[in-house]
């Protein structure tokens, strides 16, 4: 009956002191003080004096309680007040994210499953954004989404990670990773995008970030995903043409050939159809094909028609038609 009575002032105290009750706490806490106490009492009364202490902003009463809580032979009531402590060090810059970070990294370990472990989670992943972490910062959020799926928090937690998500590969921030890197980051969280019209323009920017470096094959392969989520009208024929560009870029002609077939038909905008015309021709002429690709670029008076058809004819040594 003690031990419950004990648990209720405490609770009690929490309560008067997070709604500004300052008066209310002191009393509390004096009249805890003078109870005589278990050594994990004295140990609970240490971490409550300090969050009181913290709440009435007696910096110094309430590290020193900490200090003396994070002895606490109590695993929960030790990474509790190591918790805090690296709140505090944060604060008041003692403490800059790095070494935050490696103190929160082992502390998550300490204590497991309850709303401390989702609070160190939280703080751990906004302390992994800060340092550019990404992978890390998004795997933090992601586990207390996975890990504490009842939480009221949750759902906030949710929109957060895909916010998150969304800003890092809309950003300039992702152009500070390699490409390899940006885009084992999207395959990694891709699940947390909210719809497939998003999905899709950033596999783009992440193909178009793996052509720049040369990993042909790399953006053929992202493309081709994109390909078989299912693309329809203007999106499916445009989508066709970016993966037949990338597989002339690679010398692939048959295969651009067949990502030009799967998408025949999907739209009728005219620079789309133009611009496929072009990459049709060019998949001929890599082929050997010259006639079919004169054939289909005749009568089209585009820019780019034009400077393949000159190409072609350039490269086949007829220079009347070349310079025409």
């Amino acid at each position: 009956l003690r031990q419950l009575r004990g648990r209720f002032q405490r609770i009690m105290t929490r309560a008067n002191a997070a709604s500004g009750e300052v008066n209310a706490s002191q009393a509390d806490i004096k009249r805890l003080d003078a109870q005589p106490k278990t050594a994990q009492e004295t140990e609970q009364f240490d971490l409550l004096q300090a969050e009181v202490a913290a709440g009435m902003g007696e910096m110094d009463l309430a590290e020193s309680s900490l200090k003396a809580a994070a002895k606490a032979n109590h695993r929960r009531i030790r990474a509790r007040a190591e918790f805090l402590l690296v709140e505090a060090g944060l604060r008041d810059k003692t403490l800059d994210a790095k070494a935050a970070i490696e103190k929160l990294d082992r502390l998550r370990f300490v204590w497991r499953g309850d709303a401390l472990e989702s609070q160190i989670l939280q703080k751990l992943a906004g302390l992994y954004l800060d340092v550019h972490d990404y992978r890390a910062g998004l795997q933090s959020m992601r586990e207390i989404v996975t890990r504490f799926p009842d939480s009221t928090k949750s759902p906030a937690l949710k929109e957060q990670l895909v916010t998150v998500f969304n800003n890092l590969f809309s950003s300039d921030d992702v152009r500070k990773l390699t490409p390899v890197a940006a885009v084992g980051l999207y395959y990694s969280f891709r699940e947390v995008l909210p719809d497939v019209t998003l999905s899709d323009t950033l596999t783009d920017q992440l193909a178009e970030r793996l052509i720049q470096a040369d990993l042909l094959s790399s953006a053929a392969e992202m493309l081709e995903s994109q390909m078989a989520r299912g693309p329809r009208g203007l999106g499916k024929a445009i989508a066709g043409a970016r993966l037949a560009a990338v597989y002339l870029l690679d010398r692939k002609p048959e295969a651009a050939l067949k990502a030009l077939a799967a998408s025949e038909g999907a739209s009728n905008d005219a620079a789309v159809k133009t611009e496929r015309a072009r990459l049709l021709a060019a998949a001929k002429v890599a082929q050997g094909k010259i006639p079919e690709a004169l054939a289909i670029l005749e009568n089209r008076d585009d820019a780019g028609s034009v400077a393949l058809r000159a190409d072609i004819y350039w490269n086949e040594k007829n220079w009347p038609e070349a310079v025409a």
